[in-house]
């Protein structure tokens, strides 16, 4: 993904209001399981973890994050996994944040470039903007296609708009991803129980 960057208003953070639609109960679970040769401060990972559970809750499902492997594999939920890297890419992903690869299961199927991501000091801005760039990763391998939207948080490149909607908890999935995404998962969660019973 090719984001352009803008500073994001993170003081609305906190003080953002539950909507009807983050009341609505989580359907489906997705553990994501993290690892990778970059230090996250504490703060940017809480931050950019609440951020991605806050905006997947809104969608229908139910976002865990682990370190472990052991509790990957026993988790009855769909497993996603995701690896942070100092390594600035290079060819045609020479201008990404991150790329996900939708089609594969069993091994890495996103990279983030947290170098580009985390490119200033900050705490709770670029907290919010990893939670958006691994929401957008995570929702390509759910939908399980390479597809963008016109609109939110599956769009090709975000401009100084939706960025001001992260700082607002504002910006989220088009409903067409969503529905996407439900229809990918139940695929994706029976592919993994299926592997997991061989």
């Amino acid at each position: 993904m090719t984001i352009r960057t803008a500073p994001v208003a993170a003081t609305f953070l906190l003080a953002a209001v539950m909507t009807a639609q983050d009341r609505t109960a989580a359907t489906e679970c997705v553990i994501i399981h993290t690892s990778g040769d970059y230090t996250i401060p504490a703060g940017v990972l809480l931050s950019s973890r609440q951020t991605t559970q806050r905006i997947f809750k809104r969608a229908g499902f139910r976002i865990v994050f682990t370190s472990s492997k052991v509790e990957l594999k026993r988790s009855k939920c769909i497993p996603i996994q995701v690896e942070f890297t100092a390594k600035e890419p290079a060819g045609n992903l020479a201008h990404s944040l991150a790329y996900a690869l939708p089609f594969q299961d069993g091994s890495t199927q996103i990279r983030v470039f947290l170098a580009r991501v985390l490119r200033s000091p900050c705490a709770i801005e670029c907290g919010i903007r990893l939670g958006y760039v691994l929401s957008h990763e995570i929702g390509h391998v759910l939908e399980g296609i390479d597809y963008h939207s016109e609109k939110g948080v599956m769009k090709t490149a975000w401009e100084k708009t939706d960025f001001a909607q992260m700082g607002r908890d504002e910006l989220a999935f088009h409903q067409d991803d969503v529905e996407l995404m439900h229809a990918g998962a139940a695929a994706k969660l029976r592919r993994s129980l299926e592997a997991r019973t061989r």
